[in-house]
């Protein structure tokens, strides 16, 4: 037990509330391949960036083919 059990809390509600934390300065994205295989890579870009757009592998189709940035599920 602490010495202060029993007392009233002698704090205002302003002081209790804690602050709000920043956005962080990346967000993890998910490309979905153009190829319409349904094939994902998940990667990490700046947020203040524009959207992701890349060429990359996709096994499905064996082929490198465009992959666009698509929301998280």
């Amino acid at each position: 037990m602490s010495w202060r059990h029993g007392l009233a809390d002698t704090r205002s509600h302003s002081e209790l509330a804690m602050a709000a934390k920043a956005k962080a300065r990346t967000i993890v994205v998910r490309l979905l391949s153009t190829a319409g295989t349904g094939f994902t890579y998940m990667t990490k870009r700046r947020r203040a960036l524009p959207k992701l757009q890349l060429r990359k592998f996709d096994p499905v189709v064996n082929q490198h083919v465009l992959f666009l940035e698509t929301k998280l599920k």
